[in-house]
């Protein structure tokens, strides 16, 4: 099945989020509490100038909002690790390594966001003296921090990001009718009943009847495995953008 540009578009923006979760463990990005600096990627900011990368972190979060306002939860599938790690997932539940996958895949991704909040602080080589001198405070904290993330993505997993995510709570009060979604149109009476939308879905929606609501993070892989199934040009997903129907 080959991927649209859409699909494209969001592995190179779920690529430089992985890349900026990585930058954090290997010391790219990090606050050093004893020099009083921020650094990120060789530039330093000291405490009078650390209200540049804050400003530009505040203009990030604005720019998430008016987007989700316009164009629906794409934060979740253009972004947000969970997404990512749903989708693969996805590709491997019909296999024998399914639930290898999830438990072992879960605790990767909860090590790596454990490690992205801790060696912000505290680089790895502090980490292991700290580990080595019995730090009670640091091993607890981790172990606590691991377990919360482990528990998301192994156990609640889009439970949590349909019912529990503060993201989607927030598109839920920006969402209006000129917010983007995901249609299922069906003129033709072509749909074969295949359900691979449904297998193919990061949320375990019924994307036929559930796309167009709130939990639809617009990832457009149901879009996709239709037209695998019906041929080119003939998916019976569009993404619905009443703004720039009504001006067409």
């Amino acid at each position: 099945m080959p991927s649209s540009f859409y699909t494209l578009r969001r592995r190179a923006l779920q690529a430089v989020t992985i890349w900026l979760l990585l930058a954090v463990p290997l010391g790219l990005i990090r606050f050093d509490r004893e020099a009083g600096l921020l650094r990120i990627f060789k530039r330093e900011y000291n405490y009078a100038e650390m209200v540049t990368p804050l400003l530009l972190l505040l203009g990030v979060v604005v720019l998430i909002g008016a987007m989700s306002l316009k164009k629906g939860r794409i934060f979740c599938s253009h972004v947000c690790p969970m997404h990512l790690y749903l989708e693969w997932v996805k590709k491997w539940e019909a296999s024998k390594l399914k639930g290898w996958v999830r438990w072992v895949g879960g605790f990767l991704f909860a090590l790596l966001l454990t490690q992205w909040m801790i060696a912000f602080f505290i680089s790895l080589p502090e980490q292991m003296v700290l580990i080595k001198a019995g730090s009670l405070f640091y091993i607890g904290v981790s172990l606590a921090l691991l377990l919360l993330f482990y528990l998301l993505f192994a156990g609640y997993r889009q439970t949590f990001c349909k019912k529990a995510c503060p993201y989607a709570f927030m598109q839920m009060m920006l969402r209006n009718d000129q917010t983007r979604r995901m249609e299922f149109r069906n003129p033709e009476h072509a749909c074969t009943n295949c359900k691979r939308c449904d297998q193919v879905c990061p949320y375990h929606l019924q994307a036929r009847f559930e796309s167009h609501g709130l939990d639809c993070s617009n990832c457009n892989l149901c879009y996709e495995v239709c037209e695998d199934e019906l041929g080119a040009g003939n998916s019976l997903f569009h993404l619905h953008d009443p703004e720039v129907e009504s001006t067409s």
